[in-house]
């Protein structure tokens, strides 16, 4: 039976609540509801899912009265970025606000193998830890992503970890265990709107080309880069790739360095377990209690893999699907939130 956790909430509807009482939380990424990137889709997730609670009210402008300035990072919204200075004459306007940080990436994390930007991007992550060491309290959406910032120059004791949630619309897919007969294609699917090499796209390309193997990509694809077989779905919207997802038995998620990929999270979320790189990152970190490590050396033994352990992941990850649900997630927020804004 189809699972209803709620109805979206509009933009319109964000304000409609406040009271006196309220925990006022200025969310200071102006997010879309196009397909973007993971900031923007987790963003959209969490603001829609606290605008339901009673007892918190959202705040757009940094300018205004609030609690608790919500920031990802460094950035309202891309290439709109406030200045550390602006940052912090809002924070002392009326009286101390706190500020909580969702920490999203370091370029030095992405950039490890090319020594010469590791050095330029040296300033630009100065930034943003300067932000997160002046942070009341700071977020990390992965084990990984703290490890990596601590290693360059993190210092804050304030700090928890929190994996991302959902949307609901992926918890809304259909469950259970999908027929996977023998000689029936193993369908996997796929999904990143960046094109960077720690995507491996080379990976799900050739994943493709093993016989009974189906692999359908959604978001974009390397215009340098060959295909294979990989059908390409395009970019998608929430709606879409839910019902993409109906039909696939896993997810596959070759890339590395990635943080917390919203990608992951919501096919996890819809039923899907997931075929992870096991290379650095957070990817057996977030699916290997749902997934098996990806063998780029040895892919049909990797495929072969999946085919032996499907029904046993599906049927486990099926009772567990909540946990990556933004239902989940969001409370977590909510309670740093709140003990941030009573201090």
């Amino acid at each position: 039976m189809k699972m209803t956790i709620g109805t979206p909430v509009t933009e319109r509807s964000y304000a409609v609540r406040s009271t006196a009482a309220d925990i006022r939380i200025c969310f200071s990424y102006a997010h879309t509801d196009a397909p973007m990137d993971g900031s923007n889709t987790f963003t959209r997730a969490l603001r829609e899912h606290v605008s339901r609670v009673p007892g918190f009210t959202i705040v757009d402008n940094l300018h205004d009265d609030y609690d608790v300035l919500f920031m990802n990072q460094l950035s309202r919204s891309p290439g709109s970025p406030y200045a550390l200075s602006e940052i912090r004459a809002a924070l002392t306007k009326r009286g101390k606000r706190k500020l909580v940080v969702r920490a999203i990436n370091l370029k030095r994390n992405y950039q490890h193998t090319d020594p010469i930007r590791h050095l330029r991007h040296y300033a630009l992550d100065k930034s943003t830890l300067d932000l997160l060491n002046m942070a009341d309290f700071v977020i990390f959406q992965s084990d990984f992503q703290k490890s990596f910032f601590d290693h360059f120059g993190y210092k804050g004791e304030n700090h928890t970890v929190i994996h991302n949630g959902a949307a609901p619309v992926f918890l809304n897919v259909p469950g259970g265990v999908k027929k996977l007969r023998s000689g029936e294609n193993l369908v996997l699917l796929t999904s990143a709107m960046e094109t960077k090499s720690i995507k491996r796209h080379d990976i799900i390309a050739g994943l493709s080309l093993l016989p009974g193997v189906k692999v359908i990509h959604s978001g974009t694809w390397p215009a340098n880069l060959n295909q294979g077989k990989v059908e390409l779905a395009g970019v998608l919207s929430h709606d879409e790739m839910a019902q993409l997802f109906e039909c696939g038995h896993y997810f596959l998620h070759p890339a590395v360095r990635d943080v917390c990929p919203n990608s992951l999270i919501e096919g996890l979320c819809a039923g899907l377990p997931a075929i992870y790189n096991p290379g650095p990152g957070s990817g057996s970190e977030l699916g290997g209690k749902f997934g098996i490590a990806l063998d780029e050396n040895d892919l049909p033994g990797t495929v072969a893999q999946a085919r032996k352990q499907y029904e046993q992941l599906a049927t486990a990850l099926a009772a567990e699907r909540h946990y990556y649900s933004i239902e989940r997630a969001a409370p977590h927020y909510m309670s740093v939130f709140k003990r941030v804004a009573e201090r």
